[in-house]
């Protein structure tokens, strides 16, 4: 029996190194991140994802970003959420505010725009996506961290 779970689990750890970046060590870089971002006051966190990203040509993950989803106070509003992240990033952080079009899928109809900030530092890059955040929506908006998303 122990035989059987040695083997698993050297099997395992081949598959997570053949997978490409190693997901433990990528995620705990990210989340370290994480950890010294500025709360914005009165949001509720919902969820958080580590999602993997790939590159045409390579086989396997080739990162991974961390991604927290939050709902905002009630009479927030997109720009609040942005204006917050900007004003209190730190002055490490550099930014671009970008909208971005709200596309219906289905129509390609647009039903608005959304804000978006990118906030990079060395090869780190912290973004903060609202388009969730319109009327009658979830009111929900998306950080997603990636300690090496600049190298990419």
């Amino acid at each position: 029996m122990r035989l059987a779970i040695a083997v698993a689990g050297i099997g395992l750890a081949l598959v997570a190194i053949a997978c490409g970046a190693d997901v433990a060590s990528y995620v705990y870089h990210n989340e370290k991140i994480l950890e010294t971002l500025p709360a914005l006051p009165g949001a509720e966190w919902l969820s958080t994802e580590h999602d993997p990203y790939y590159e045409e040509g390579v086989w396997g993950a080739v990162g991974w970003t961390t991604n927290v989803i939050y709902k905002a106070p009630a009479e927030m509003t997109d720009q609040d959420v942005v204006d917050f992240y900007v004003q209190n990033m730190g002055q490490d952080w550099q930014e671009q505010v970008e909208e971005v079009p709200i596309v219906e899928i289905g129509t390609g109809e647009e039903k608005g725009r959304a804000l978006q900030v990118e906030f990079s530092k060395g090869t780190a890059i912290v973004s903060v996506n609202t388009d969730n955040m319109f009327e009658g929506g979830p009111h929900t908006f998306e950080v997603s961290i990636d300690h090496r998303g600049a190298e990419r």
